[in-house]
């Protein structure tokens, strides 16, 4: 089959398809592919699991195909398995045809020297990339040069080898100019602070330019509506009619969810106590016997070196060292709601099972009967038995 172009380029989308996200929302994400600051690519953790249900390979890939089809599935050198793509352009070289081919849901592009290893998609249902294009808030190059420092791009990825937090700035063209929040801190004020960018575009010397403080956000606490009923598993009790629940899904999450958030945690710096007293400052505390941190309210000062804090996704008033609290920065783990619920059942109420005995044996329903704020004072409930 003759080819009459030697090097051909497909036309590609004006406006490409990238999943939609929302200015208001705070995603985790983990970075797939770091070109620069300005042209990265990351994929929402939900969708991490989904390559084996959407890289079906069908029939190998011919010379007649290259001209009808540009999206295919291939085996990637950068990702080393097989992936969805779509190819960029293609040339003849002898008498082989070389092909650049973007992986869709990772970012990365490939140099392909032959058709092996390239397939037809199995089925001609179409599912939009999961690899979402992005370019950093307040990172440019350092005394407004052209480009980044070459050692930018290795130290972005030490700095995003765990899951991220990211949040929309803005919709541009073809990508999303965003803010990303990692376990070290704000992505943009890290690479700043080590020189290898600067935040302004006024030509200030990086180390010199300004570091915004950082926003306060506030522990989200969940209004439930009188005659809601919630599946809920027990916490633990102050008493037959007292005692602390949790929404079944989101403790599940709350546990997932722990090692990241106690990994944030221990790179962060030791808490202004004064500033966090009755709650003003949301915070975390370290457990003394695993190292792991739970989100708290610190209540009062106790000692010169000591302070109660409240415990939101567990219900637990405790006294802790000044030193083991540290501060929660990132509205990825400030605005999930807390996961305890404060509830009471009236005294006239019987309690066929011990709540002692339904935290070991399992969940149970709830009907919200009496509106209170659910951390300091009590829900009245019934319990359902169902």
């Amino acid at each position: 089959m003759a080819f009459a172009p030697t090097l051909y380029y497909y036309r590609r989308r004006l406006q490409p398809e990238i999943p939609v996200l929302s200015s208001t929302a705070v995603y985790k994400v983990k970075v797939t592919h770091i070109n620069g600051p300005h042209d990265f690519y990351v994929r929402l953790f939900k969708t991490l699991r989904d390559d084996e249900k959407l890289v079906n390979a069908g029939r190998a890939f011919t010379e007649e195909d290259i001209i009808k089809f540009k999206h295919v599935v291939y085996k990637s050198d950068i990702v080393r398995k097989l992936v969805r793509g779509e190819i960029l352009e293609w040339k003849r070289e002898g008498s082989g045809i070389h092909s650049r081919i973007l992986a869709i849901d990772y970012g990365c592009q490939d140099w392909l020297r032959s058709l092996d290893n390239i397939y037809l998609p199995y089925s001609d249902e179409y599912f939009p990339p999961l690899a979402i294009p992005c370019a950093l808030d307040f990172c440019h190059p350092r005394e407004n040069a052209e480009e980044f420092h070459p050692n930018v791009v290795p130290i972005m990825k030490r700095y995003v080898r765990a899951a991220c937090a990211l949040e929309v700035v803005t919709k541009l063209t073809n990508k999303y100019l965003v803010k990303l929040a990692t376990v070290y801190g704000d992505l943009a004020q890290k690479l700043a602070m080590i020189k290898v960018t600067q935040m302004t575009t006024i030509g200030v010397p990086l180390y010199k330019a300004y570091i915004p403080t950082a926003p306060i956000y506030p522990f989200n606490f969940t209004r439930y509506k009188v005659g809601q009923r919630l599946y809920v598993k027990v916490l633990h009790s102050e008493s037959a009619h007292k005692f602390y629940v949790a929404q079944a899904d989101a403790y599940e999450k709350y546990v997932t969810d722990k090692t990241f958030f106690s990994e944030y945690c221990s790179l962060q710096p030791e808490q202004n106590i004064d500033e966090a007293i009755n709650g003003s400052l949301t915070s975390a505390v370290k457990f003394r016997n695993t190292g792991t941190y739970e989100r708290a309210l610190v209540l009062a000062r106790t000692t010169p070196t000591k302070v109660l804090v409240k415990l939101i996704d567990m219900g637990i008033e405790e006294e802790y060292d000044n030193d083991s609290v540290v501060p929660v920065m990132t509205k990825l783990f400030a605005a999930s709601p807390a996961v305890a619920i404060y509830c009471r059942t009236t005294e006239e109420q019987p309690v066929r099972s011990p709540l002692g005995k339904l935290l070991y044996e399992g969940n149970l329903w709830v009907e919200i009967k009496e509106q209170c704020d659910g951390v300091f004072e009590p829900h009245l409930v019934q319990i359902l038995y169902m």
